[in-house]
């Protein structure tokens, strides 16, 4: 389909609801949608709150020329009197929607539901004066938590959906599975998450203070990058390397969350502090980092509705080691290019991620395929276009 004939140059202007307090992937997902859209005459507006601590992500590397951004106070954290603040929210949204001439409205937010406020503001979509004419909602990892609301909140998602024709896409066959099968939503598309294919920025790990007293030369470099939260699997991760030749290996864990002080004192009970470095938040170089590992570490306990972290260290030929869950195995096959485990197998992790740090020929095979599968199946340019041709 040729994007520059007439037929798609008409102006489209998107509104794209991004609330969330933390970051992650719907971030990366989201600055990938918009740095490969194709047709660059559409306006994209960025609805968000003051305190998402993803949205500098998207401001600082973006690269699309016609984008701006509106924060709504009254979505702040502090701001927690959701049924008071909720009439606020959408009288401003409603008035900035008729002021832009918004055509197309996403609601981007992870997890089902998502933002209440997402979810309630579907009912935008209600007001023919804001003349919206494509309604997405985009779902990326669902989790259920409370099955009498969820079911209640995913029936009125389904009436929404229905009387609106609101269409619903999410990231992999493994989250509509269990969307399906946790909700009422049933008609839903699935557009594979893309990753950025572009010659990542170089990054000396010594450029920082925090890598200049450590002792690199004839170590292998371990890597997790994401929230320090409890199912991300840090504290296993941690008990498995106690028991590994110190000298072989540094860990370097990338992140920011509740557990960052009682991380550190695990890493000194188990005698770790020479070989793990806890970086905190890298908001310049959370993802530039990879370049620097051999081996990226995925052993998280939950449901994953892609990993971008995994999907950009294949990119970059590195080793992969992840759990078997979610949609993981859609992208990464175990032994050919990246490792599979239960994320409960304690024994399994050890001797692969000892395997691994041993192997410098299992690494390059395992690096080799994955670049070649992220490369061929996962392009943001054609993960872009696939959300393109859903609105033209």
């Amino acid at each position: 389909m040729d994007i520059n004939s007439s037929k798609h140059k008409s102006l489209k202007n998107i509104a794209i609801f991004h609330h969330q307090y933390s970051y992650g992937g719907v971030d990366t997902h989201l600055l990938a949608l918009i740095n490969n859209w194709p047709n660059k005459n559409d306006n994209f507006f960025i609805i968000s709150n003051n305190d998402n601590s993803g949205i500098k992500n998207i401001i600082n590397n973006q690269t699309y020329k016609n984008i701006e951004f509106f924060f709504i106070d009254e979505l702040d954290q502090n701001q927690n009197d959701f049924f008071f603040n909720f009439k606020k929210v959408y009288f401003k949204l409603d008035k900035y929607l008729k002021h832009k001439s918004i055509n197309t409205f996403i609601i981007n937010n992870g997890g089902f539901p998502g933002s209440l406020y997402a979810l309630l503001l579907s009912i935008l979509n209600f007001n023919q004066k804001l003349n919206i004419k494509k309604f997405l909602l985009i779902h990326h990892a669902p989790i259920f938590k409370g099955k009498i609301i969820i079911k209640f909140l995913s029936l009125l998602i389904s009436l929404l959906i229905r009387i609106k024709r609101i269409e619903v896409i999410t990231v992999s066959n493994a989250s509509k599975k269990l969307l399906i099968s946790n909700t009422f939503i049933k008609n839903i598309s699935v557009i594979n998450n893309g990753l950025e294919l572009k010659k990542f920025q170089n990054f000396d790990l010594l450029s920082l203070d925090i890598f200049k007293n450590i002792n690199f030369k004839k170590k292998i470099i371990l890597g997790m990058i994401g929230p320090l939260d409890d199912h991300k699997g840090h504290y296993f991760v941690l008990d498995l390397l106690k028991d590994i030749d110190k000298e072989k290996f540094i860990f370097i864990i990338v992140g920011k969350g509740k557990n960052y002080s009682q991380l550190k004192e695990t890493i000194k009970n188990y005698d770790l502090k020479k070989n793990i470095i806890l970086t905190g938040y890298l908001e310049e170089h959370q993802y530039s980092i990879i370049e620097n590992f051999d081996i990226l570490l995925f052993p998280t306990r939950d449901f994953e509705g892609f990993g971008y972290s995994m999907a950009e260290a294949m990119y970059l030929k590195k080793t992969v080691i992840a759990s078997n869950v979610g949609a993981i195995p859609e992208f990464v096959i175990n032994l050919k290019n990246g490792i599979l485990l239960d994320p409960f197998d304690k024994i399994g992790w050890q001797k692969s991620i000892a395997n691994c740090i041993e192997d410098s020929g299992l690494r390059y095979n395992l690096g080799t395929e994955a670049f070649k599968t992220i490369k061929n199946q996962f392009d943001a340019k054609r993960m872009a276009y696939e959300y393109f041709k859903k609105i033209s």
